[in-house]
């Protein structure tokens, strides 16, 4: 609804007419909002939503619609970017107004969501080089990349932790970073109640069996992740963009080595990030904080160690197989990427390849059923809803389904 207004008042006869830069930051946020909703719901309204005067039980939209009107978007958005000026500076927390920045985004986010179409079009090899272009003009290190900053305030996921002890870190991820001897694996886990530091032989003692856990508050050991008090989201991240040209290039059948390499540097920097976040979380010190990880910061060599001993073989025996779990690997962290993963799991599950190995033995949910006040109020949801159960049954549009 914000989104709307702005690109009303940017446009036409309104009070903000010429505002090129907030135009552009509008749809870009529109096109970005639009498809967290519709890649978690499917149909979702859209066209009639936010205007409750006129449209007080708006209709879902296709998902097919919404995603034709998020790639307009955003090349509106890098176009207009192209031609915009500062307007904005100190009132864009992001960017601080600069529409080179904004255009990066744009791109980053219209490459995105290229990759996610992948299973719609029938020309995947021209729909890998179209997000390659993007991607020319997207990112070129961490500093570009869209973050929302927590140094004044508290990290979502953390506030969710820090008020209800309820997260526990389980087997599924340990697995994988056994089974690399991931360095990462020795950074991130502690006690849950000492706020000791945990080697990753002592935290494999105290996970949570994975869709089988004891509840229980300070049971199982938490993730480093769960203490970053001041860790960003990131609306795009360096790291993804590099793992989604990783992605392009090796179904293009070319050497994605050297991209996959940049893109776990690029991940070990960001949990270093995290880890900061966590040492450093004002909350968690007035206790007296977390104890001191003994081995010292993961670095750019470390992760070329990690790539060219353990990464590099497991990539040229299935190259597409070890980008996407090193991508899964890269976007667990408290900076609230984890929508991308659940996106990736659905999109290669639509194509027949099950990467990931999950082992949760319940059902997967292959969307979000909608909230409980849009099917009590609105005739148009509750007639999608019905029971509920086919949110285990029937795929989203871009993963297959009709819907």
């Amino acid at each position: 609804r914000n989104a709307k207004i702005v690109m009303k008042k940017c446009q036409e006869e309104g009070p903000d007419n010429g505002d090129m830069l907030s135009l552009a930051i509008a749809r870009v946020m529109l096109a970005y909002n639009l498809a967290a909703a519709t890649d978690q719901f499917g149909d979702t309204p859209y066209l009639d939503a936010g205007d409750h005067i006129h449209y007080p039980s708006p209709r879902a939209d296709t998902q097919e619609l919404i995603y034709a009107d998020i790639m307009n978007l955003l090349k509106a958005a890098i176009e207009e970017l192209a031609e915009a000026e500062n307007t904005l500076g100190k009132y864009d927390f992001i960017y601080g107004g600069d529409p080179e920045m904004w255009s990066k985004l744009a791109n980053g986010l219209a490459a995105r969501y290229t990759m996610r179409l992948l299973n719609t079009v029938s020309d995947k090899a021209a729909a890998c080089r179209k997000a390659l272009a993007y991607l020319e003009n997207s990112f070129e290190s961490a500093d570009d990349q869209a973050s929302v900053q927590y140094d004044g305030n508290q990290n979502p996921l953390f506030d969710f932790e820090w008020s209800r002890d309820g997260i526990s870190s389980c087997t599924s991820m340990y697995d994988k970073l056994k089974k690399r001897k991931d360095p990462r694996a020795e950074r991130v886990y502690f006690d849950p109640s000492e706020w000791c530091h945990y080697s990753s032989a002592d935290a494999e003692e105290k996970l949570a069996p994975t869709g089988k856990p004891f509840e229980s508050q300070y049971e199982y050991c938490y993730d480093v992740f769960f203490f970053a008090e001041t860790a960003p989201i990131h609306i795009m991240s360096y790291h993804e963009a590099l793992f989604l040209k990783a992605e392009a290039e090796a179904r293009l059948g070319q050497d994605a080595s050297e991209t996959l390499k940049e893109a776990i540097e690029a991940a070990f920097e960001n949990l270093e990030v995290n880890v900061e976040g966590a040492m450093n979380a004002p909350s968690v010190n007035e206790y007296g904080g977390l104890e001191s990880i003994s081995d010292g910061a993961l670095t750019a060599e470390d992760a070329d160690a990690y790539f060219e001993t353990t990464v590099k073989p497991l990539y040229d025996a299935d190259p597409l197989k070890e980008i996407m779990l090193q991508k899964y690997i890269a976007l667990w962290g408290a900076n609230g990427e984890t929508l991308e993963t659940y996106a990736d799991i659905r999109r290669l599950k639509a194509e027949g390849k099950d990467i990931y190995g999950l082992i949760n033995e319940g059902k997967f949910p292959l969307r979000c059923g909608y909230g409980n006040d849009d099917v009590v109020s609105n005739p148009n949801i509750s007639s999608l809803f019905g029971d509920g159960q086919y949110v285990f049954t029937e795929n989203v549009w871009w993963a297959g389904g009709s819907r």
